[in-house]
């Protein structure tokens, strides 16, 4: 098993201190650039931040392989259906206008902080 599917399994239930990250539940609104270039529709979600450090720590402790930038901020989106996405914002606050950022799986999203004109 790789690390995402390791991390999609147990990131909730697992991370050490999921607690209070919990409280670090945070409203964004994100969007996917899918293969032919457009735009997915936007999501209004809730998620959490975390240092790349602490995502790297998780997985090893885990003994998976990660490559997440221990100077970066993760805004993580746990998805209802199971699974996640971790977006790297850079730093440690959401964007107030929309930025592009990647995934995990290098897939470029929109993202900026708040439900407000999310379309």
């Amino acid at each position: 098993m790789n690390i995402l599917k390791a991390i999609s399994l147990s990131l909730i239930l697992c991370l050490p201190s999921y607690e209070s990250y919990a409280a670090d539940d945070l409203k964004a609104c994100i969007k996917y650039q899918r293969a032919d270039y457009t735009w997915s529709h936007a999501y209004a979600v809730r998620g959490f931040t975390v240092s790349g450090s602490d995502l790297n720590a998780f997985a090893r402790e885990k003994g998976y392989k990660a490559n997440y930038s221990s100077y970066s901020t993760y805004f993580i989106v746990p998805w209802d259906s199971g699974g996640y996405v971790s977006l790297d914002i850079g730093s440690s606050y959401l964007p107030s206008y929309e930025k592009q950022v990647r995934d995990q799986n290098n897939i470029t999203w929109k993202i900026k902080e708040g439900w407000n004109y999310c379309d």
